[in-house]
């Protein structure tokens, strides 16, 4: 669960990050226009259709680095912390499939040992009265008896 809460903010934060890049290069593009020689220059409270002025190339684009900059290690803190969580799931599933062995080793000795309990109490059929040829019972002396 935790692990796709954190995929799901690197997902918001990677698209923050891009909207942010694009602002950036946006902004550079135009300040390269403006630095080039003989380019018109507008007043500097002209917002030149951004949400805020553009400061004569002084002000959003450090602000749009500094928000990129800011994300870049907001997605590095979460990528990191997304592997520290797929190395402890590894772990995890080791030491699962270790105890699964070791649970399946002692399941078939028990089955083993109640196999041999079973043999060693098993009640064998009483020899006593078998019946004699004439159909009269007679007692036997055991089960050698007959082989005198």
């Amino acid at each position: 669960m935790r692990l796709g809460s954190l995929q799901a903010t690197i997902a918001q934060q990677s698209g923050a990050l891009i909207e942010a890049e694009s602002t950036a290069r946006t902004l550079r593009l135009a300040l390269e226009v403006r630095a080039m020689p003989g380019a018109w220059r507008p007043p500097c409270t002209q917002t030149d259709g951004f949400p805020y002025p553009t400061n004569c190339g002084r002000g959003p684009s450090q602000a749009a680095e500094a928000t990129i900059k800011a994300r870049t290690e907001e997605n590095a803190r979460l990528e990191a912390a997304i592997a520290d969580a797929h190395a402890q799931v590894l772990a995890m599933e080791a030491k699962l499939r270790a105890d699964e062995a070791i649970r399946r080793k002692l399941h078939n000795t028990i089955l083993e040992l109640k196999g041999n309990i079973r043999v060693f109490c098993r009640i064998r059929p009483l020899l006593g009265a078998r019946p004699a040829p004439n159909g009269k019972h007679r007692k036997s002396r055991g089960p050698f008896a007959d082989w005198r």
